[in-house]
Formats: structure tokens, C-alpha cells, sequence
């Protein structure tokens, strides 16, 4: 698996795994999303313990930053949510569930690079790249398709 301190430089940003020192940047974010939605927003507790970011946590999901630099300071324009899964129909895929761009930094390709760091990751953990949106019809009313990626497979690990 990549290292959770790995992170990699695409179109003048970086695009790392969250640490647990990031979860206050993603809960606000995940704030955000929620209240969009009306949902009500993940404890601190439950984000670690799904992410396993500590002892006893299941790693189910696997959380992304996506950071540029504004006025020369890192700051952080995105997250995304991903998971792996196998399954004997489908192989071994690396699925990016949701992301979050920031008001700020959408239409202006942050999207496209996410969709890049996911490939490489997968590519690392010898899977298959796939983007699933749960909120895809939200995606394309409220915010257009500039940072959407309309992709079901990007990247296979069979290809070279």
C-alpha cells in the first residue's frame, strides 16, 4: 500500500492521503457537503476510526488532499473519498466515492487532477481506477461538469 505521507506533485498542486493531523480541513469541508445535502456531518471519532487512523481502525475509506499555493502557502482546495474493492465480476478497483472542490478553486481543473492522483495510486496498489458518484446528479446541476470526471474506467492494472 502507498505510504500515507506519499504525495505527488500534479499540474502545480499536491495531491497526498489525509493524515490525522489534516481532519479538522476534511470535517469542514465534509461540513459543507452535508449541509448541502441535509445530512448531519461525521464525528471526529467516526472519521479516524473509518479512515484507520488509529488502532482498531478498518481503513474502509481512504481520504485525499488536494493542495495548491495561494500567496505562496499551501492551502488545501479539495478532498476526495475513495475505497478499494474486490469482486470476482469486476477484479480489484481502487473507487473514488466523492470529492469536494472548494467554491474557489472549481472550473479550473482540480477535478481532473484528482482524477490523475487516483489513477496513480491505483496504478501503485496494482488496481484498477474507478470513479463512482453518489452524488453525481447533484454533481452535474449544482456545479456543472468543468470538474467532473464523466469516466467509469480510467486506468486498468492490467495496462502498462
Amino acid at each position: 500500500m502507498a505510504s500515507n505521507t506519499e504525495a505527488s506533485m500534479i499540474g502545480g498542486g499536491i495531491f497526498r492521503r489525509a493524515q490525522r493531523s489534516d481532519l479538522k480541513v476534511v470535517l469542514e469541508m465534509m461540513a459543507e457537503i452535508c449541509e448541502i445535502l441535509g445530512l448531519e456531518p461525521p464525528t471526529e471519532e467516526e472519521l479516524v476510526k473509518k479512515c484507520g487512523m488509529d488502532e482498531g481502525g478498518d481503513e474502509k475509506v481512504h481520504i485525499y488532499l488536494m493542495q495548491g499555493f495561494v500567496n505562496d502557502e499551501v492551502t488545501t482546495v479539495a478532498c476526495a473519498f475513495c475505497y478499494p474493492e474486490d469482486s470476482v465480476w469486476k477484479g480489484r478497483q481502487y473507487c473514488l466515492k466523492d470529492m469536494y472542490i472548494k467554491p474557489d478553486y472549481r472550473y479550473v481543473g482540480v477535478g481532473a487532477r484528482i482524477g490523475v492522483g487516483i489513477c496513480e495510486t491505483a496504478k501503485k496498489l496494482n488496481r484498477s481506477a474507478i470513479f463512482k458518484y453518489s452524488m453525481e446528479d447533484f454533481f452535474r446541476a449544482k456545479l456543472g461538469s468543468a470538474d467532473f470526471i464523466d469516466v467509469i474506467r480510467v486506468f486498468s492494472h492490467a495496462e502498462k
